[in-house]
C-alpha cells in the first residue's frame, strides 16, 4: 500500500480544521495526521457522567488544538465548532458515530444521516438494513432477553456467535455450540456491553465458517453530493495484505461499496470484517465507521503500521486531497 504522503516544505498544504469526537484511544492519531497535511484538529469530548462506567478515566491526547465538552443539545457545541470553521466532523472512536453525524448534520457538512445512525454503530441494526436493501448477510437476531436467543438458537439448529450488540463493546464474539455456551457467553458480554457501552442489546448470529477479511475503506462526497467509495486495503485472517489484482480482492471490494450503500455510509473511514463461506459470497459480520489503532503491529485489522487507518481518514476528512492506493493498477473510487 503506497500511502499519501505529507506535504513537504514549501508545498501548499490543506488548510482546515477538523472535529474529532470522542478520541479517547486514539493516542493523538487523528490530530498527528491531520497536522501532516497541514489540518488542525480540535476534541470534542462527553460529559463525564455521559461515559459508560469503562471510560470513567478514559483520557484525550495532549496533540489536539482545544477540547470543546459537549453539554445536553448541540446549540453550545455548534455554536464553539463554527468558530472554528471546521470543515469535517469524524468520529474519533465509537462513542463519537453518533454525535459527530448529529455535529456534522447541523453545520451542513458530509456525513451519515443522523435517523439512521443505528446502522453505522450496532450489529443488529447492520444485517437489518442488508437485508433491506438486499445484499448478503449473516441470519441474526437482536435482543435483550437470553431467553428469547437460546430459543432463536435452537430453531437454527446450528452454532451461532453471541456478541454484543453496539460497536462501543470491545469483547469479539464469541461461537456457541450448546445452550450452555450460550448462556455462558451472554453473561460475560452482557456485563461487557453494559460496562463498557451502557447499551446492553445483543446479538446472537449464525456462525459463517471459511476464510475471513478486514476491509478498510474511506468514504466523500462526490462533486454532485453522490458519495464516493474506495477500498484502501483489504486484509485476511492472518493479517496478509490481499493484492489488488487478486479475483478474491475485486469480488470483496464490490461486495464492501454495497454494504457502505446500504449503511448510508456518506464520509469518513470505515473498517469492514467479512467472512467468505464456502459456496457463498462474502457477508458482513461487523462495520466499524471509525479508524482504530489499538492491538499492535501484526493486528489483521491494522497491518504493519497500526496508525495507518488514521492516515486514510485525515485525508478523506481533508478532502482536497486525493487518496491513492497502491497495487497492480489504479482503482479508482466507486460510486454506488
Amino acid at each position: 500500500m503506497t500511502l499519501p504522503t505529507p506535504p513537504a516544505p514549501g508545498l501548499p498544504t490543506v488548510p482546515g480544521t477538523v472535529a474529532v469526537v470522542a478520541p479517547y484511544a486514539d493516542r493523538g492519531a487523528y490530530a498527528h495526521e491531520i497536522g501532516r497535511l497541514g489540518g488542525m484538529c480540535v476534541a470534542v469530548t462527553l460529559p463525564d457522567l455521559a461515559l459508560p462506567p469503562a471510560y470513567a478515566s478514559a483520557a484525550v491526547a495532549d496533540d489536539y488544538r482545544d477540547r470543546i465538552v459537549h453539554t445536553p443539545g448541540l446549540r453550545h457545541t455548534v455554536k464553539r465548532l463554527r468558530r472554528y470553521g471546521v470543515c469535517a466532523v469524524v468520529p474519533g472512536g465509537p462513542l463519537g458515530v453518533q454525535l459527530a453525524e448529529r455535529l456534522a448534520h447541523q453545520l451542513g457538512l458530509p456525513g451519515g444521516d443522523p435517523a439512521t445512525s443505528l446502522r453505522r454503530r450496532d450489529r443488529g441494526a447492520q444485517a437489518a438494513a442488508l437485508a433491506a436493501y438486499q445484499v448478503s448477510a449473516v441470519d441474526s437476531l437482536r435482543t435483550l432477553r437470553l431467553s428469547q436467543a437460546v430459543q432463536w438458537a435452537r430453531f437454527r439448529q446450528k452454532s451461532v456467535y453471541v456478541v454484543a450488540a453496539a460497536d462501543t463493546s470491545v469483547r469479539g464474539a464469541r461461537v456457541c455450540r450448546t445452550t450452555a455456551e450460550i448462556r455462558s457467553a451472554w453473561r460475560e458480554r452482557y456485563r461487557a456491553a453494559h460496562e463498557e457501552a451502557g447499551e446492553p442489546a445483543m446479538v446472537i448470529q449464525d456462525y459463517v465458517p471459511g476464510s475471513q477479511y478486514v476491509v478498510h475503506s474511506v468514504s466523500r462526497p462526490g462533486p454532485d453530493g453522490i458519495p464516493e467509495h474506495l477500498v484502501t486495503e483489504i486484509y485476511s485472517g492472518d493479517g496478509q495484505l490481499m493484492g489488488r489484482g487478486a479475483l478474491a480482492h475485486r469480488t470483496i471490494s464490490l461486495y464492501t461499496l454495497r454494504v457502505l450503500t446500504a449503511l448510508g455510509v456518506q464520509s469518513g473511514f470505515v473498517r469492514c470484517r467479512a467472512a467468505w463461506p464456502p459456496g457463498r459470497g462474502p457477508v458482513l459480520l461487523a462495520a466499524r465507521a471509525y479508524p482504530h489503532a489499538s492491538g499492535g503491529p501484526g493486528r489483521p485489522d491494522l497491518g504493519a503500521d497500526p496508525f495507518r487507518p488514521y492516515r486514510y481518514a485525515a485525508h478523506s476528512a481533508l478532502s482536497a486531497l486525493p487518496v491513492t492506493c497502491h497495487g497492480d493498477s489504479h482503482v479508482p473510487a466507486v460510486r454506488p
